[in-house]
């Protein structure tokens, strides 16, 4: 967290509650997240997984549309070209990955599959100090390692 010392600031109290809101947000997506694997299980072994994909994605599309303009942002871009552009490339990338996914939900266990699929972060971690030119830190290097350790312990 930040704190700045000029007088008058409310920078620190900004701060906090964007951080507060963050922690907030994360835990919801954990939370959906852990939701979305156990269902993506269940749709494995007892359902047609194009079916699946499809009304998850008609799903998706409906609730974005429906709540774009309570859940959009005051400085958004509202240009939709580029946002089509990376949506269309994002949601074929997305798809292959989630037949992928529930193809071997449909063959594994669901305690090794996500784990496996979860280290995306690393692969995104990497990518991000060549793209971004963040900094791989010492701490989060570490992260990296100990994710990968657990997860091969995991499948033993």
């Amino acid at each position: 967290m930040c704190f700045t010392f000029s007088g008058g600031s409310n920078y620190a109290t900004v701060v906090n509650k964007n951080f507060n809101r963050g922690i907030s947000l994360t835990l919801i997506a954990l939370a959906s997240g852990a939701v979305a694997a156990i269902s993506s299980k269940f749709a494995a072994i007892g359902t047609n997984h194009l079916a699946f994909i499809a009304l998850s994605y008609a799903l998706g599309m409906f609730f974005s549309f429906a709540l774009r303009n309570r859940l959009q942002g005051a400085g958004e871009d509202l240009h939709h070209g580029s946002a089509l552009i990376i949506g269309i490339t994002i949601g074929m990338v997305n798809f292959g990955g989630f037949y992928a996914l529930l193809r071997a939900l449909s063959n594994g266990p669901l305690s090794i599959i996500i784990s496996v699929t979860g280290m995306y972060f690393v692969i995104a971690i990497i990518l991000s100090t060549v793209i971004y030119k963040e900094r791989l830190t010492l701490l989060r290097l570490a992260g990296i390692v100990l994710t990968v350790i657990s997860i091969t312990l995991m499948r033993m």
